[in-house]
């Protein structure tokens, strides 16, 4: 990375007033996550700022930039290959949605708070059939149905209290496991009638 760049190896086609601007969105926080097949990242900024990137063979492109939110982004994480969780302010998430792969968009009725907690922020997560799950850097686990803010299962501090580092789904299965940084896996089902996660 050089001193003028926040990136070195990315591709800015929108126009130089947005590569004038990262630099002062960027400069001195960053928050970014990548969707399983590494065609996507997305970045967030302490303002409120998103942006859409695209992998192209070795360098990143970017497609949007846009300020969604008026809190700090905490923790950005895509939950399946389109969607994305945003952790703002006080635990409140946000899912989105990628639109025709050049664009971030608020999904209606996926708002979601997380419970108090030490660190009120999610750091990893995966949706699965209309349910949400993520952990958060206080250790626990919780799972929301996409309709409704509130949690539908809760597991406080399964990890300790120092963060869960991966929740991922096992292909074609209910199986979900959550890894955190006491050095336990735990195997979740996610019951899909009920949505519940066990």
């Amino acid at each position: 990375m050089t001193e003028d760049n926040i990136f070195e190896k990315i591709n800015l086609d929108l126009d130089l007033e947005v590569d004038m601007r990262m630099k002062d969105i960027f400069n001195d926080y960053i928050c970014v996550g990548c969707n399983l097949s590494r065609t996507k990242a997305v970045i967030g900024s302490k303002f409120g700022h998103l942006g859409l990137l695209l992998v192209e063979k070795e360098n990143l492109k970017l497609v949007s930039m846009q300020k969604m939110f008026h809190s700090k982004i905490f923790d950005v994480s895509f939950v399946d290959e389109e969607h994305v969780v945003c952790c703002l302010a006080d635990g409140q998430m946000d899912l989105l949605v990628v639109v025709e792969g050049c664009t971030l968009k608020l999904k209606e009725d996926c708002h979601f708070v997380l419970p108090v907690t030490r660190h009120p922020w999610s750091s990893c997560g995966v949706l699965v059939n209309n349910v949400l799950i993520v952990g958060d850097y206080s250790g626990s686990v919780f799972a929301f149905v996409t309709n409704s803010s509130n949690p539908i299962t809760q597991y406080r501090h399964i990890h300790g209290l120092n963060g869960v580092t991966s929740v991922q789904r096992q292909p074609c299965s209910n199986m979900i496991y959550s890894s955190g940084r006491n050095g336990r896996i735990v195997e979740y089902l996610l019951e899909t009638l009920e949505k519940n996660l066990v």
